[in-house]
């Protein structure tokens, strides 16, 4: 019974550090605020 719990924890842990891993590698792109949200002709102002 010991070891099934052993497995359990383990794959547990694993499945954490997979998917703080992979939160950590996304990166979404911001498309609210950039310049390219701006009108032409404010953009070829400054």
């Amino acid at each position: 019974m010991k070891t099934i719990r052993d497995r359990i924890a383990r794959w547990s842990l694993v499945g954490l550090l997979m998917t703080l891993a992979a939160a950590m590698m996304y990166t979404p792109t911001a498309s609210a605020h950039g310049e390219k949200s701006q009108a032409a002709f404010l953009r070829m102002r400054t």
